[in-house]
């Protein structure tokens, strides 16, 4: 007699076995207040599956993390680092992250794209981890490759 696994062609099972995972483990496609959420519940950044596993595997503490457009990302960075400056350019979105944001989260806004790309150099420090995840992204790319 044969077994069930047997019987089931062998793609069909690696598709069911991707789909455990990513339902067990990710559950991306569930939001909070428009950011994405984990499978434990808690905020993640939009970014693919196996870069939120390798950032999950490194130690950002005491790290100090600058941060191009906020959001999940945002949340995200501020359980794993020291502290988190993110600069947003829609007023109202800014409003929503500093009303949630924890005690290590500064947000910044800035209405003009240009000075939203210099922020970090108007900032009397440096940051350990710059992250581009917003508006002006190659400005900020830029800028953030000469902080």
């Amino acid at each position: 007699m044969k077994s069930i696994w047997e019987l089931i062609p062998r793609p069909i099972i690696s598709v069911a076995g991707l789909i455990n995972v990513f339902l067990r483990k990710h559950r991306h496609s569930q939001r909070a207040g428009g950011m994405p959420i984990g499978a434990d519940g808690k905020h993640i950044p939009w970014l693919t599956y196996p870069a939120i596993e390798f950032l999950d595997g490194l130690d950002f503490t005491g790290k100090s993390i600058f941060e191009f457009g906020g959001g999940g990302s945002t949340l995200f960075w501020a359980r794993r680092a020291r502290d988190v400056t993110t600069v947003e350019l829609d007023p109202s979105w800014a409003e929503h992250l500093q009303r949630i944001a924890p005690p290590n989260v500064s947000v910044l806004h800035e209405t003009n794209g240009h000075s939203y790309a210099e922020t970090p150099k108007t900032l009397a420090r440096n940051f350990d981890v710059i992250v581009v995840d917003g508006a002006e992204r190659y400005r900020s790319t830029q800028a953030a490759l000469h902080q």
